[in-house]
């Protein structure tokens, strides 16, 4: 979010009224019923200072041609249409993969093995695709969620091992991570009649 929101809420003038953006969040609610109103909602851009450190940027085909984006057909946030606009912008600049799947993130969070090529070879090695590239639907495991569920395998999905995630058991649970030993408790004195039991100092 740190590096969002200074993008989003510098790109535009985003309104600072409570009751305008319960307006702006209704209407979204009906017209982007997958998304909801969430993004025209109250958020930080609110009360994002008015002054702006530079101007807007302007894309063009001016520059190297080094980039690549990569899009999800049926992604219900940032919807296919804009990534074509940004590929028409940067002219010859870019080039664009889409891969035939939904969902939000395109690569290494769907199984489609075409994206996630292409995608890996370019921050690999620097190789893009000598056009725009089109992925077909790949069929995925039941249970992915990634796509229509046919029954067929897929190759699995090979993801990069993340540190920080907590380990999981074959069975898909959580296993606790192993408990320090416990220090060694204080002795105690003999209990005596009428009298509670006391630490040793």
């Amino acid at each position: 979010m740190a590096a969002r929101f200074p993008v989003v809420c510098g790109d535009t003038r985003w309104p600072s009224s409570v009751r305008t953006c319960q307006r702006n969040a209704a209407v979204d609610r009906v017209r982007h019923p997958m998304l909801g109103g969430s993004t025209a909602s109250v958020n930080p851009c609110a009360f994002w200072p008015r002054e702006r450190v530079e101007g807007p940027v302007r894309v063009t085909g001016r520059g190297p041609a080094n980039v690549l984006i990569s899009q999800n057909e049926r992604d219900p946030g940032t919807p296919l249409a804009g990534a074509r606009e940004m590929r028409g912008a940067l002219g010859g600049r870019a080039v664009l993969v889409t891969a035939d799947q939904g969902g939000h993130e395109t690569y290494l969070f769907g199984a489609n093995e075409c994206a996630n090529g292409a995608v890996t070879a370019f921050l690999a090695r620097g190789e893009r695709p000598t056009g725009d590239l089109a992925c077909p639907a790949q069929p995925n495991r039941p249970g992915d969620g990634t796509g229509p569920l046919t029954g067929e395998r897929a190759a699995p999905l090979v993801r990069p091992a993340l540190p920080h995630r907590c380990p999981v058991t074959r069975a898909g649970a959580l296993r606790a991570a192993p408990r320090a030993p416990a220090p060694p408790r204080s002795p105690r004195r003999a209990r005596s009649p009428g009298r509670t039991a006391s630490r040793w100092p």
